[in-house]
């Protein structure tokens, strides 16, 4: 088998473990199940990767960078002192939650994974090295002190599990949502921020 098709292989397996895990849950993502929904022989899963739990991982390693990207992508917006940092960070939000939002099936794959035992056990290391840079990048917005990796990583958990919620029909897909869903994250990572002198601290509302 050449290695452009072993590639082939692996991609149309990290696809259909996306739809599977996202449509059916993490319990019915059986080698059987993607094999099926690949359209491949299921003794493929061992010929290209080291077994399920193996593609699991490569499918939400696959789904994280493009999370990180899209984080990376929006976080010069930090660093635009032409608007306050409120502003900022509601702009920071809004591409990334726009991102979550593009494409379910990605979204709920990467939720159902990341809040499964999978996770902390094949992907958690490889997830903060993933973030690295954008926690490295994020550290100036943050009072000297403040454990930058955790304010992300809960930024990042707030936004997933609202975008779990509205997919699930808990809340419509509305500005008035949006606007919800950055005010719960703002509000408790604000008092950690490095306000300028040029920004007014926010007042207790």
């Amino acid at each position: 088998m050449t290695e452009q098709r072993k590639e082939e292989l692996r991609e149309a397996l990290r696809e259909a473990t996306v739809y599977v895990v996202a449509h059916d849950g993490l319990d019915k993502a059986t080698t059987k199940a993607l094999a099926s929904r690949a359209g491949v022989n299921e003794g493929y899963i061992y010929r290209v990767f080291d077994g399920k739990e193996d593609l699991l991982a490569k499918t939400f390693t696959m789904l994280d960078g493009e999370l990180a990207g899209a984080v990376s992508q929006n976080l010069p917006v930090m660093h635009d002192e032409s608007m306050d940092i409120e502003m900022r960070c509601y702009k920071l939000f809004l591409g990334v939650w726009e991102f979550l939002l593009s494409n379910p099936d990605r979204c709920l794959c990467f939720i159902r994974y990341y809040y499964s035992p999978y996770f902390q056990r094949y992907s958690l290391h490889e997830h903060e090295q993933m973030f690295a840079p954008a926690t490295k990048r994020f550290a100036r917005v943050f009072k000297e002190g403040t454990d930058v990796w955790r304010m992300l990583d809960y930024m990042l958990d707030a936004m997933l599990t609202s975008a779990f919620r509205l997919f699930r029909g808990d809340f419509p897909d509305t500005e008035k949502t949006q606007e919800e869903v950055f005010t719960l994250v703002y509000c408790s990572v604000r008092s950690h921020l490095n306000w300028s002198k040029q920004v007014d601290r926010p007042t207790d509302r």
